[in-house]
């Protein structure tokens, strides 16, 4: 008896340790969760360090140490020999539908599958990962992401494809108003615009980085000198390119830099400074770089008439295209990005199908409930009016009477009938003519060519969608417009100013004049409500 009751005690207290040990992981967790927000990623990495992956035995801290231990390498631009602990994060956010969570997880194992040399597993994560950044609208990642895709995009040589992420990563680095990110894309653009030789958007994009450039802590700006450097080469000013791109390889390595360098003591005829810059730009992993310099190193012997050296050259070149053009070709990188495209293109018509279908099955019960409706109050008329017929059965002087409005009610009652289809069509109408606007306006559209009643079909479709929102705006406010509704549900939708501007096709001065009016007719202040329009 007292072994079982010290066995008993011995469980109990095996969990009660444990169960402090996981509140205890999962408090380090939250502290370093804080000191990466910080930007504290130093610190942060210690004390990850001192944690034992292999001991968590709780999945959400198991997910959670992982994903902080890819953020803090990345941030420090530390190695990372595979990515394989992240697939267990993947699983669990994904089982959680935590899309915040899960689109950094996917980021990270995009980032460092492209680091590793695997494109195409990185234009796969990165693709997921925009997916679920998407349906929570995170900025942030966003940004990441399109700048990585921009990033591999130029390496592969599809630079149309590269150009158009860089310009989304542009867009979503103006949405977090952060200007180092701003400085780093408007740099990659005009480093892939001045690759396709052209110069003017090159220009352009260099003079708008410019400003951002003091942003920049100074040890994270060697690609941006290297880029500025080859702007001043392609221009013709090799005083000013030599200078940028020193500047940039005296931060750290930069192989693109020293083949820039290379060109220019080429240019210069200092061939011995030329060859010694090739043979730096050579330590690089991206096999497009090594090939084009290895061709410039062949040229140069050519031109020297050292033609054996020249051909081994020409050969290694020959050899270095010859597996980019297979590593191209496997990856695939412009089909794997249309594959994802064209799947969330899928997904997205699912979804609407499936809203399409649940708003018939909607309208279906409806319309079942009203019919059904009406067949109960003919079925009571119909026993009224047996029960009255045995009254005037009873009452011959009254039976004149009593059918005449026996006949006047049947009338009725079909005048009712037909008036109850003739609303049932006209509402289905003006439902379908009210979402026609709505996807029109989720899809980009604009209200330039709207009439009034266009306004009211958009107001009662939302109702429809949104009831307590739109009952908010009848009830609290004083005889809103139909416009006027229009303008707060666009806020609802999760608009910011200038989107409701181009939707609403107003200026900024209109839209302050109507959050001033609206705010006027408000009957009761809310809060909540004025911060929708601010």
């Amino acid at each position: 008896m007292r072994k079982n009751i010290h066995y008993v005690l011995w469980v109990l207290l095996t969990i009660l340790l444990c169960e402090c040990a996981g509140n205890e992981i999962k408090t380090q967790l939250n502290g370093i969760e804080l000191l990466l927000k910080e930007k504290q990623n130093e610190k942060a990495l210690q004390l990850l360090n001192r944690m034992n992956p292999e001991a968590i035995e709780d999945d959400e801290c198991l997910a959670l140490y992982w994903l902080f231990k890819m953020q803090a390498d990345c941030r420090l631009n530390n190695k990372v020999s595979s990515i394989e602990p992240l697939k267990h994060t993947e699983k669990y956010f994904i089982d959680l539908h935590n899309y915040d969570r899960l689109a950094w997880t996917y980021y990270y194992m995009g980032f460092f599958s492209n680091r590793m040399g695997d494109r195409a597993d990185a234009i796969r994560y990165l693709k997921k990962g925009e997916n679920a950044a998407l349906k929570v609208r995170d900025y942030a990642v966003l940004h990441h992401i399109n700048q990585v895709i921009s990033a591999i995009n130029h390496d592969a040589k599809e630079f149309e494809l590269a150009i158009e992420y860089g310009k989304k990563s542009v867009n979503y680095a103006f949405k977090v108003n952060d200007s180092v990110i701003l400085a780093t894309d408007l740099m990659n653009l005009a480093a892939t615009y001045s690759i396709i030789n052209k110069m003017d958007s090159a220009n352009y994009y260099i003079k708008r980085m410019l400003p951002y450039l003091e942003a920049v802590p100074v040890d994270q700006r060697s690609d941006h000198y290297c880029n500025i450097g080859f702007l001043y080469y392609d221009f013709g000013n090799n005083v000013l390119a030599e200078k940028f791109l020193l500047k940039s390889v005296d931060i750290e390595y930069n192989p693109y830099s020293y083949r820039g360098l290379a060109q220019i003591y080429k240019k210069e005829g200092n061939r011995e400074k030329a060859f010694a810059m090739w043979h730096k730009a050579l330590n690089t992993t991206s096999l497009s770089l090594k090939a084009n310099v290895v061709k410039d190193m062949a040229k140069a012997k050519k031109e020297e008439g050292d033609y054996k050296a020249a051909h081994e050259l020409s050969l290694w070149a020959t050899a270095l295209k010859d597996s980019l053009h297979r590593q191209q070709k496997e990856e695939n990188i412009k089909g794997q990005q249309e594959l994802f495209d064209k799947e969330r293109a899928n997904e997205q018509l699912r979804e609407e199908r499936s809203y399409a279908t649940w708003m018939a099955a909607i309208l279906a019960v409806l319309i079942a409930a009203l019919a059904a409706w009406t067949i109960y109050k003919k079925r009571k008329n119909s026993r009224r009016m047996n029960a009255l017929n045995e009254e005037l059965e009873q009452k011959d002087s009254a039976i004149e009477q009593l059918q005449q409005e026996n006949e006047q009610k049947g009338k009725e009652l079909e005048r009712l009938s037909r008036d109850m289809t003739g609303y049932e069509e006209k509402h289905e109408k003006l439902l379908a003519a009210g979402q026609r606007l709505y996807e029109e306006i989720v899809a980009g559209g604009n209200t330039l060519e709207w009439e009034k009643e266009d306004f009211v079909h958009f107001v009662r479709y939302y109702k429809l969608k949104h009831a307590d929102f739109v009952r908010h705006l009848e009830n609290d406010y004083d005889e809103l417009t139909a416009r006027q509704k229009v303008f707060m549900i666009l806020y609802d939708m999760g608009m910011t100013d200038e989107e409701v501007m181009r939707t609403l096709v107003l200026s900024e001065t209109s839209i302050r004049v109507n959050k001033t009016r609206i705010k006027g007719k408000k009957l009761s202040p809310d809060k909540s409500e004025e911060g929708t329009v601010n």
